[in-house]
């Protein structure tokens, strides 16, 4: 008898619990379709560009500024962006690069900036007075060149044998790269067209790989890569 009346108590539970997972799931699909709905209303308000645009349109200056004032908006709502800079400059470095798909703009801008955090030594006011930074860049370890290439790039050059592992720090290598990336892209012209860098590995010893951890160092190359329209490395 009683363990009739325990197995209906088992069965009994067991419906209820039946019933609870349903109104779960039911309220959990219902939801989903709420999130669904309104994604699909925030990208139709954040993407007035949902497809790369060919190169005749890219430069429309009603396009242009609608794309500037879509992507500021869609950045001063993101909560872990701080002190992200929205004048239209600096927004133009990451719409063109992406060709003014607004939602490539924004993964790439949300890619910048979170190298740029999980890393803040290499990029949060490098002292240019900083004697070994300083001989670092005056012997040729990373300079752009007056000349353009053929496509209207800018070129830069970089001379690995000007490293010299008693005297530089390895810090210096990832300033280089971080200071110098951010002066180029603030011309628009490097913004457009992109930039073409060549690195002269004659003079690479064993010495430099103490100190180059070549992890950052593509972590550095991609901050720079980032937000530049072409990035060239010969």
């Amino acid at each position: 008898m009683q363990n009739n009346v325990n197995a209906a108590e088992s069965a009994e539970e067991a419906r209820r619990r039946a019933k609870k997972d349903k109104q779960l799931i039911k309220k959990f699909e219902k939801e989903k379709e709420r999130m669904r709905k309104q994604l699909a209303l925030e990208d139709e308000y954040a993407d007035p560009i949902k497809e790369f645009l060919p190169p005749e349109e890219e430069e429309n200056d009603d396009l242009r500024m609608k794309a500037i004032q879509a992507l500021r908006e869609w950045v001063l709502q993101q909560p872990h962006f701080v002190n992200c800079r929205t004048d239209d400059k600096f927004l133009l470095r990451f719409l063109r690069a992406r060709k003014y798909c607004m939602s490539s703009a924004q993964e790439t801008l949300d890619k910048y900036l979170t190298v740029r955090t999980q890393y803040p030594i290499f990029f949060k006011r490098p002292d240019i007075y900083d004697e070994s930074l300083r001989d670092l860049l005056a012997k040729g370890y990373f300079f752009p060149l007056y000349e353009k290439d053929g496509d209207g790039r800018t070129v830069v050059f970089g001379l690995a044998g000007a490293l010299d592992p008693r005297i530089h720090k390895t810090i210096d290598i990832y300033r280089a790269f971080s200071m110098s990336f951010e002066a180029l892209l603030e011309d628009e012209e490097n913004q457009k067209n992109g930039i073409t860098y060549i690195l002269d590995e004659s003079g690479f010893r064993l010495s430099h790989l103490a100190h180059v951890n070549l992890r950052d160092v593509q972590r550095v190359m991609i901050n720079g890569e980032a937000s530049a329209r072409e990035l060239i490395v010969l």
